[in-house]
C-alpha cells in the first residue's frame, strides 16, 4: 500500500477535527490556546466583523455528509483547490473561487470587508 486506506483517512480526518473543536472550545473559554495555527479563523474576531453563524459555516467549516455517510466540507476555505494568494507573488487572487457554492475572495471581501478577505488569504 502507497498510503492510508480510505477508512484510516476518516479516522484521522474525525480525530483532527475533534482536536481543532477542542482547540477551540479552549480559546473560547479563556485558554491561551493560538487558535491562527490550527486552520481555522478565529470566530470571535469574525463575529466581530459581522459575520453571523450561517456567514461563519459558508467560510470555514460547513459540512454535508455523503452517500457514504463521510462528511464533506463544503467552506469555502475547506475546499482543498481554493488558491487565494498568487504563489509567485503571495498577492491575493480576488478572483479565486472555492467551496460548494464557489465563492470567490472577491466576494468575501465585497460581502465582509478587506480584513475579513485578507484573513482568508493567509
Amino acid at each position: 500500500l502507497v498510503g492510508p486506506t480510505e477508512a484510516q483517512r476518516k479516522v484521522y480526518q474525525d480525530q483532527l477535527t475533534a482536536a481543532r473543536a477542542a482547540a477551540l472550545q479552549a480559546h473560547r473559554s479563556g485558554a491561551v490556546v493560538p487558535v491562527r495555527f490550527v486552520g481555522r479563523l478565529d470566530e470571535q474576531w469574525l463575529r466581530g466583523q459581522g459575520l453571523g453563524e450561517r456567514d461563519c459555516a459558508l467560510l470555514q467549516r460547513g459540512c454535508v455528509t455523503g452517500a457514504e455517510g463521510v462528511p464533506r466540507d463544503v467552506s469555502l476555505l475547506g475546499d482543498p483547490a481554493f488558491r487565494p494568494y498568487d504563489e509567485s507573488t503571495r498577492e491575493p487572487r480576488w478572483d479565486a473561487r472555492g467551496g460548494l457554492l464557489r465563492l470567490s475572495l472577491g466576494d468575501v471581501r465585497d460581502r465582509w470587508g478587506e480584513a475579513v478577505g485578507l484573513e482568508g488569504v493567509r
